[in-house]
């Protein structure tokens, strides 16, 4: 399977031009899924903090971020095919856009599911989808399936996925990313 979900939409016209204010690549390797669900939270909360030092921004911009961060590096460990492969995060700061892209190794089961989900996220109402969804967690409390929509509905997140068989362990690696662009927003 090679699948690009909404990928051209992450780039906006703007972005050559515009001047990558700070950049943060990592890889996050635990002995346990466990252990790295536990600091997920940790590792998005002081990525913001980085991201966003200056006390003269927009104190909502870095709790976005955290929470953006936790989402797309939550369902990377969530998705992951085993511990001990690592998990990969780049996040790229223009100033008013912010570019987060999570990295791991899924099997074809759930490269396939993460696909539904991120196809009805792009292109069903966020609305209805969102009611929806909570009507079937009421059935089904073993995954909530709100992050994505969330994103998209909360903060106007653009969202894509692009996933590629990797050769080498026959997994699939899955990039998912997230763009919020404050010049977009409506006032």
């Amino acid at each position: 399977m090679s699948l690009d979900i909404a990928w051209e939409n992450l780039d906006s016209p703007a972005e050559p031009d515009r001047e990558v204010v700070h950049y943060v690549d990592l890889r996050l390797m635990s002995p346990d899924n466990e252990t790295r669900w536990k600091r997920c939270l940790l590792t998005s909360d002081y990525l913001a903090h980085f991201l966003t030092p200056s006390p003269d921004r927009d104190p909502t911009e870095r709790e976005e971020l955290s929470i953006v961060i936790d989402e797309l590096l939550a369902n990377a460990v969530k998705f992951s095919v085993a511990p001990n492969e690592s998990v990969s995060m780049a996040v790229q700061h223009f100033g008013d856009a912010i570019r987060v892209e999570a990295s791991n190794l899924c099997d074809e089961r759930r490269a396939k599911e993460l696909v539904e989900i991120l196809r009805r996220t792009i292109e069903q109402n966020l609305e209805e989808l969102f009611v929806q969804q909570v009507e079937n967690n009421a059935e089904d409390t073993e995954r909530s399936q709100l992050g994505f929509i969330t994103l998209r509905l909360n903060f106007g997140a653009r969202l894509g996925a692009r996933i590629r068989e990797d050769a080498e362990t026959g997994h699939y690696r899955v990039t998912v990313a997230v763009v919020l662009d404050r010049s977009e927003r409506s006032e």
